[in-house]
């Protein structure tokens, strides 16, 4: 399983980087270039990849599992809807982000997950979502100059 989990971020990064090297560039006063970011993830994946399947050569093949309990067959539930929930998350991002601008988004995004992974916990919840959000939205659009839609907002 592992193996195959690291077979798969390297053909993940691999085919990242062939994406990325083939990114048409036209000259840019810029020195790092607009490749630069996606070069980093792109090496970061591949790079987890194979750290992953090295990790995995001096093992032993596992063993036989043993029959799982309901106990472990509820935590593998739970865990699959967490991992649900933040994939629909990502693509609510997606979709809702010209419509309703970056800060509302962010700011429903990462309250959805608090919410999820700090439950009851409201108010923290709340200021955390609508701090990180704008320390985002001000870093990316005052100092990075980064054009991110205002939605529904007038800023």
């Amino acid at each position: 399983m592992q193996r195959g989990l690291a077979l798969a971020a390297i053909a993940l990064g691999g085919a990242y980087l062939a994406l990325v090297l083939s990114m048409r560039v036209g000259d840019v006063e810029d020195p790092v270039g607009p490749r630069m970011f996606p070069l980093m993830i792109a090496i970061g994946i591949l790079l987890t990849g194979i750290a992953m399947w090295f990790e995995q050569a001096g093992k032993p093949a596992a063993a036989p599992a043993a029959p799982i309990d309901d106990a472990e067959r509820a935590l593998r539930r739970s865990q699959a809807i967490a991992v649900a929930g933040v994939a629909a998350g990502a693509v609510a991002f997606m979709l809702l982000m010209q419509p309703l601008g970056f800060f509302t988004v962010a700011t429903l995004l990462m309250l959805g997950m608090l919410t999820a992974f700090n439950r009851g916990r409201h108010g923290l919840n709340v200021a955390v979502a609508v701090g990180v959000s704008a320390v985002l939205y001000i870093g990316l659009k005052r100092y990075l100059g980064v054009a991110l839609p205002s939605g529904i907002l007038p800023f």
